[in-house]
């Protein structure tokens, strides 16, 4: 795969310069068509019934204090702004509606022209619109109502400022103001299908990092549906209103809880149980607002307050987490972590921008994914092909892994030690029974768990292969009785690993260390956590022997069971194995578990 990388970069560049080439050709033709003349309206407005002022270029005009009057008249402008006159009556203005509705007055007769957000007409009227309106002679009066308490606080200017006297070129002018916006969407759902392709792979050929593939596809694939759904003018685009407003919506809320899952994948253990009820909490919101709306007769865009309180919230403690994870944390999952802050903090930038009316539709956000995804790509280029190379690698492992496996099982059921075993069984049957009796249920615990292990390809609970190891340890204990004590100090046991990866380490210390030492000998056996990491470690006070001559060509085989632990630890967990030991002093195994392997 690596091989073809520059095969795949030349392609995407001559994607790109496609992409290029068609927005230079869609500029080349808007410059050749007839400017389409703007409309702008002359005259004063009011809030409710407060004083009337003058209407201006520059004059904010909130949507959200009340009914919003203008009183006035049409005029035509120039591309340049330059004034025309006064449009006549017949002539028809395109006119934009954010989540508005409207009354309009002519000479006191009153008529509803732009009521389409109004509750007789249904949830499907609930979008963003244009409406063609044929001037009448005279003073227009045009009452503008918010039906909604949030999101659309800059619709009365939005109103005024994209009037345009209507023409085929206005319309075609009004929709090529979203195509930047829609092909960027366009360009990261086909992005998030690729990766859908792979996730399935990854799926198939059971790869362990391959659920993190499907998050980042389905972030993608809402990231791209919010980009082109929230593109302007796209009821021009798509005239489908209900489906735009309601997709939107969906997509947003989909995305921010895909992100907060990945977020939390990259935390600290101990603040994953945090991270981890965040997005379910934000789920149970989500579902409980789209049932809300379904069930009564309610916008969804009237829920949004709901959500944005309950974003808020959750984004305040994920942001506490990230910072917390980021003092602990290094390499890949540092910089996830920066990343991952500088978009809650877009967010909140995002909401107050909506709540003050400066900006909306996550302005910030946009713009910070986009330039994060264009560094993902890059680096995926770079990363999927190596890890798939990998994945494929570690397949073609598996079947000697499987035989290794085997190989492990089949030298710890040695005739001889079965032997010993059973005759120690034997004895205690004429001189303590019951000793006897349980001695048969621990030997049989034994036997079952090596078969179990034959047949055991997936990690299992390390409190599985410690129930292994007493039973062993405690069949050694029948013949050597008090001069082999055993000491347990385990701090940590809720984590997964291979099966046989400790237990031969243990069962290796018994027989070659302390097995050969005159007197009393005794094995440790110590778990703890230290960070993001599990520290398993094996100590014995036997004879020891030479770690240099363990690694030579002669005596590398004689350690074939040692070193095939070592490699399945690496493969499967990316767990790093340390040996040190002293002669007549003993030996200390140790096995280093990276635990954010599977968030990578």
């Amino acid at each position: 795969m690596m091989k073809h990388l520059h095969k795949i970069t030349g392609i995407l560049l001559i994607i790109l310069a496609t992409v290029v080439l068609c927005l230079t050709c869609i500029n080349n033709q808007q410059s050749m068509m007839a400017f389409p003349l703007k409309v702008s309206f002359v005259g004063d407005y009011k809030i409710e019934d407060g004083d009337w002022n003058p209407i201006t270029k520059d004059k904010f005009i909130a949507a959200n204090q009340g009914n919003v009057t203008l009183k006035g008249f049409f005029q035509l402008e120039d591309p340049d702004g330059n004034v025309l006159g006064e449009v006549e009556e017949g002539m028809i203005v395109d006119l934009y509606f954010n989540h508005l509705a409207g009354d309009v007055f002519v000479e006191g007769e009153g008529f509803r022209a732009f009521d389409s957000e109004n509750k007789i007409y249904g949830k499907s009227s609930c979008g963003e619109q244009w409406i063609a309106y044929m001037v009448p002679a005279g003073e227009v009066e045009i009452i503008l109502k918010n039906p909604h308490s949030f999101g659309n606080e800059n619709a009365v200017n939005e109103f005024l400022d994209s009037m345009m006297l209507y023409s085929s070129e206005s319309i075609d002018q009004a929709v090529q103001q979203g195509n930047t916006e829609r092909l960027i969407g366009f360009v990261i759902l086909i992005t998030s299908l690729g990766l859908l392709g792979i996730a399935i792979f990854s799926t198939l050929i059971q790869e362990i990092q391959s659920d993190m593939v499907w998050m980042l596809a389905f972030l993608l694939f809402f990231a791209g549906g919010y980009f082109i759904l929230n593109s302007k003018n796209i009821s021009l685009w798509s005239p489908l209103v209900i489906f735009n407003t309601t997709a939107l919506l969906l997509c947003m809320m989909l995305y921010v809880i895909i992100l907060m899952i990945l977020m939390t994948k990259s935390f600290t253990s101990y603040l994953q149980k945090i991270g981890k009820a965040v997005p379910v909490i934000m789920g149970t919101v989500t579902g409980a607002l789209l049932l809300s709306s379904l069930l009564k007769d309610v916008y969804l865009h009237d829920l949004l307050p709901y959500w944005t309180l309950a974003l808020g919230i959750s984004d305040i403690l994920m942001l506490g987490c990230c910072l917390m994870s980021l003092k602990e944390t290094k390499g890949k999952h540092r910089i996830l972590l920066l990343f991952y802050i500088l978009l809650l903090l877009a967010f909140h930038m995002d909401i107050l921008g909506t709540i003050w009316g400066k900006w909306q539709g996550g302005f910030l956000s946009k713009i910070l994914f986009f330039c994060l995804f264009v560094i993902a790509l890059v680096i995926a280029l770079k990363v999927i092909p190596s890890n798939i190379k990998s994945s494929i690698h570690e397949k073609e492992l598996e079947v000697e892994l499987q035989q290794s496996r085997i190989s492990i099982m089949l030298s710890q059921i040695q005739p001889h030690f079965l032997y010993n075993s059973i005759s120690a069984i034997r004895e205690l049957c004429r001189q303590d029974p019951k000793r006897a009796f349980d001695a048969l249920g621990v030997f049989s615990t034994y036997l079952r768990s090596n078969l179990d292990s034959l047949g055991s390809e997936k990690l299992i609970p390390f409190s599985k292969e410690l129930a292994h190891i007493q039973a062993y340890l405690k069949l050694e204990q029948l013949r050597f009785g008090d001069e082999l004590k055993v000491v347990y100090d385990i701090q940590k046991k809720d984590f997964c690993l291979p099966s046989l990866c400790v237990q031969p380490l243990v069962e290796n210390a018994v027989k070659h260390g302390l097995c050969k030492k005159e007197g009393k000998g005794t094995l440790t056996l110590k778990t703890r956590e230290i960070g993001d990491k599990i520290l398993i470690e094996i100590q014995d006070d036997g004879i020891g022997f030479d770690v240099e001559k363990m690694h030579s060509a002669k005596d590398k085989n004689k350690h074939y069971g040692i070193e095939n632990v070592s490699m399945r630890l690496k493969q499967k967990m990316n767990a790093e194995m340390t040996i040190d030991s002293e002669l007549q002093k003993g030996t200390t195994v140790r096995i280093l578990i990276d635990m954010q392997k599977e968030a990578l």
